[in-house]
């Protein structure tokens, strides 16, 4: 494990940190971003949600958000289905919205209960 860590991170701006695999990750001329379009997605997603939750109550059920990405991600696993950057990125993008919006929710039940 440590051998595959210190592997991706010599090999930042060719690899993406995340899955190791160049197809999967933007690319401006030869350098290789960082994250692949999913994990991308998923910050995106996050950082938007909570940006947008400073000011608005959730009004989405967040657990339908995260569904299409785990459907998505296990479909790729369990068959030789295989998706799209674009289908990465947007299913992560709701992934990250579903699970900040999910942060929100438990940590004002828990504030609540306290």
């Amino acid at each position: 494990m440590i051998e595959i860590i210190i592997e991706r991170i010599l090999h930042i701006g060719e690899i993406p940190l995340c899955n190791g695999i160049p197809s999967r990750a933007l690319h401006i001329g030869n350098f290789c971003f960082i994250l692949c379009y999913r994990c991308s997605g998923v910050i995106i997603g996050l950082l938007g949600i909570l940006y947008y939750l400073r000011k608005n109550k959730p009004k989405i059920k967040y657990v339908l958000l995260i569904i299409p990405m785990i459907i998505d991600g296990y479909l790729q696993l369990l068959t030789s289905y295989l998706s799209n950057n674009l289908l990465r990125l947007i299913t992560g993008i709701l992934f990250g919205i579903g699970i900040g919006e999910g942060i929100i929710y438990l940590s004002n039940m828990f504030y609540e209960a306290v």
